[in-house]
This record gives C-alpha cells, sequence and structure tokens, in this order.
C-alpha cells in the first residue's frame, strides 16, 4: 500500500442494519450520512460474557425483532446444543414458521463461510466461537485466520443495498477473560459484555436480570458506562427490559421524541426495569388482572372508608345522645339542688316566721298579763278609795 496524504483518505460511510430492538441499534450507534442507528454492515461484534448469563438467550430475542419487524434474514451456527434440542427451547411462532430463520450445526471455518455465501443473511450469530475446530487453543494465528475468514464472507454479501453484520458470541472464563483467546477483542469491530445486573433501582431485586453493556471498543460509534441496556429472563427467553436512550439527547433529537414520549418510555421501564413485570404493560393480561385487582381493592377501600365513616356517625350520634343525657342529667340535678335550696329557704323562713309569731304572742300575753294586773290594781285602788271613801262618810255622818 502506498504511502498517502491523511487529508486524501475518504471517510467510511458504515451503513446500518436496524435490529428492531432500539436499545440495542442505540448502543451501537447511528451512521450520519443515512441517519439510521443499529449494527454497522459488513462489521463483526464480539458478545462476551460468563456461562449461563444469557448471550444465546440475547442473540435468539435479536433474531426474532429482525425476523419479525425488519423482515430480514438470520443465519444461526449452533455449536453448544443439537438442532432438535436448539429448537425445543428457542421454537415459536416468530423463529418456526418464518422462512428466512436458517440454522446450521457447522462448526469448521470454511463450512461456515459457504453457507454463509450461500444464504447471503442479514445477521450471522456464531454461537460459539470456542466450538469452532480452527479456534483450537485460541492462538493469535488461529483467531486471526477465524476473523479474516469471516470477514471475506461478509465482504462477498456485503454490497450494494444488501446489509449483513456478523457477531461472534464468546465464553468468559472464571476471571473474565475471553477464554483461550485474548487477542479476539483486537481483532473484531465491536466488544459487548454480557454481565450479572448487580445494582438495584428503587429497590427493585435484580435476579433474573442481566446486563449487555459497550465494552472498550466500538469503531462505529460511542464507548462509555453509561451504554447498556438491561434485560430480563422470562420462560420463553430474555427480552430488553430499558429505555437507556432516552437519557441521550442525541438519540431523542434524531428520532424527533418529545419530553413527554421520553418521560413515558422512561416510567413505563421504570427508569432502568422496563417491563420488570408483565403487570405493568398495557394490555396483557397480567396488566388487566392488576387493574382489576387494584379497582377491587379501591373499591373494598371504599367500602371500608364508608363503613368507617358511618360508624364515626354513629358513634358521633351516640356521644350526642350520651351528652344529652348528661346535660339533662346536669339540669335535673340542677333543679333538684335548687328545689332542695328553696325548701330550705322556706323552711327557715317558715321557722323564722315562727318564732317571729310565738315572739309576738308572747308579747301579746305579757301585754295582756300586764294590763289585767293593771285593771285589777286600779279595781282594787278603787274599791279601797270607795270603802274608804264610805267609810269616811260614814264616820263622819255618825259623828254628827
Amino acid at each position: 500500500m502506498a504511502i498517502q496524504r491523511f487529508r486524501e483518505i475518504e471517510n467510511e460511510n458504515v451503513p446500518r442494519l436496524s435490529t428492531g430492538i432500539d436499545q440495542v441499534d442505540w448502543m451501537y450507534g447511528i451512521d450520519s450520512s443515512s441517519n439510521t442507528w443499529g449494527l454497522p454492515s459488513g462489521k463483526i461484534s464480539l458478545w462476551a460474557g460468563g456461562y449461563g448469563l444469557g448471550k444465546s438467550r440475547a442473540c435468539i430475542e435479536l433474531c426474532r425483532h429482525v425476523l419479525d419487524k425488519q423482515k430480514l434474514s438470520v443465519l444461526y451456527f449452533q455449536g453448544e446444543a443439537d438442532l432438535v434440542s436448539f429448537k425445543k427451547w428457542t421454537g415459536d411462532q416468530i423463529l418456526d414458521t418464518n422462512n428466512e430463520f436458517y440454522v446450521s450445526d457447522s462448526f469448521s471455518l470454511e463450512e461456515q463461510m459457504k453457507e454463509i455465501s450461500d444464504t447471503a443473511p442479514n445477521l450471522i450469530i456464531i454461537d460459539s466461537i470456542n466450538k469452532l475446530e480452527e479456534f483450537g487453543s485460541g492462538t493469535k494465528e488461529n483467531i486471526k485466520k477465524i476473523i479474516d475468514g469471516y470477514r471475506l464472507a461478509l465482504s462477498n454479501i456485503n454490497n450494494g443495498n444488501h446489509l449483513c453484520h456478523l457477531i461472534i458470541i464468546c465464553q468468559l472464563n472464571q476471571n473474565g477473560d475471553i477464554k483461550g483467546a485474548t487477542d479476539l477483542p483486537h481483532l473484531v469491530d465491536v466488544v459487548l459484555e454480557i454481565v450479572p445486573c448487580t445494582f438495584t433501582f428503587n429497590d427493585f431485586p435484580t435476579q433474573g436480570y442481566f446486563v449487555l453493556r459497550m465494552g472498550d471498543k466500538n469503531r462505529y460509534g460511542k464507548t462509555g458506562k453509561d451504554l447498556y441496556t438491561v434485560w430480563k429472563h422470562l420462560p420463553s427467553g430474555a427480552i430488553c427490559v430499558s429505555a437507556r436512550s432516552h437519557f441521550d439527547d442525541e438519540w431523542i433529537k434524531n428520532k424527533g421524541i418529545t419530553f413527554n414520549e421520553s418521560y413515558d418510555a422512561i416510567d413505563l421501564s421504570i427508569k432502568d426495569f422496563a417491563q420488570h413485570d408483565e403487570s405493568k404493560i398495557p394490555g396483557t393480561k397480567k396488566y388487566i388482572e392488576k387493574k382489576e385487582k387494584e379497582i377491587k381493592e379501591l373499591e373494598e377501600l371504599n367500602k371500608a372508608i364508608e363503613k368507617e365513616k358511618q360508624r364515626r356517625i354513629a358513634l358521633e350520634k351516640d356521644q350526642e345522645k350520651n351528652r344529652q343525657i348528661l346535660a339533662n342529667q346536669e339540669e335535673q340535678r340542677k333543679k333538684e339542688l335548687q328545689r332542695q335550696h328553696d325548701e330550705d329557704i322556706e323552711r327557715r323562713l317558715n321557722i323564722a316566721a315562727a318564732k317571729v309569731q310565738q315572739n309576738l304572742l308572747y308579747n301579746q300575753q305579757i301585754e295582756d298579763a300586764e294590763e289585767e294586773r293593771k285593771m285589777r290594781r286600779d279595781n282594787f285602788e278603787t274599791s279601797v278609795f270607795s270603802s274608804l271613801a264610805a267609810f269616811t262618810f260614814g264616820w263622819m255622818s255618825g259623828k254628827k
């Protein structure tokens, strides 16, 4: 390759393959020339995580959306289980009836490259690279050969309007390192990590959740600790349950999302645990059952409130009745005390009057007795005087 001036090198516009899962598209980034978000076409991603965290489940959910929403094709190389078992634990109406979903148990690089060329799929899943025959002990030479083979296969079908992207699933060891292939992240274009959900929000439990987050490498988009999505395990698979993109001004502006729409999306997701409970998703059976339960509980609460209201009214009536009874009793007591007081006054007055009357009678008797004595004295004196006068008159008459 000849030497070039830096300014003469043309920028590469990398079209995007939208997965149908907004949060995954947002993590990968946008192609400004086409104004589309999603997987960079013709490129390779590495999804690395520990055993049993949800790598395969997340990829299968990705397949469902690519097939159903985007109407694109998928080729899934399955090396973790036989295809019959794989269909048993992944099959649903979308995967089972879609003619554009291809699966293969080929795990030699040459066979895979041929099948990629034959089917020309839009999305290719390698589950997992550790099972590939050429992987061996994961030496740098082996890994480079594999990645070069995949890039050649992609270049053969990535032309014109045909979009394609290849995702490699890789196991991590107990130390969190890529199992047997430390050079693998340096050779791919984008690295994502699947890790346990170790944080909480509003005390929601994190059991049954995992996180798909952007690693330290994204040649065609952003990296950073804020680029992650939360996923929830369900009996039927795994679903993306977060709305992290609604905290990104670029996403909101590009999508023309209003503040209210963004707020509603965040609110629905409970800010990091969207749809953590199907009862929060309008239209679902659990949502309807929950609403019916809430209505019933509200009715019961209203009945209890009305019952309590009636109890308090009855209690107030009883208290008023008791207050009236006590008031009447108090009034009767006061009347009785007044009556006793009046009777006592009257008795005292009668006693006083009787004493006065008695004193008057006694005084009258004394006066009458005094008058009688006076009359007797006067009569005696008159009699004595008359007798003396008669005697004197007789004596005088006899002397003559």
